[in-house]
């Protein structure tokens, strides 16, 4: 499994498949990962630290007052 944060780009999948013996260009790679509907790995990213705040209902309200 990858590490959601930090996700294998194409050319590192190709780096790590080439470590193994299995040699595939970066192209190759990137065809069979979109065939399933995968996304690239700079849309996979996620950034727990980037979730939205979530405020009190009191603390929303004073935020909405003049």
């Amino acid at each position: 499994m990858e590490n959601p944060a930090k996700p294998m780009s194409d050319e590192a999948l190709m780096k790590a498949l080439a470590s193994q013996g299995v040699k595939v260009a970066r192209r190759t790679a990137a065809r069979y990962r979109e065939q399933p509907g995968i996304l690239p790995s700079h849309l996979r990213r996620s950034f727990p630290d980037a979730a939205p705040k979530r405020l009190s209902p009191s603390a929303a309200l004073r935020m909405l007052a003049p």
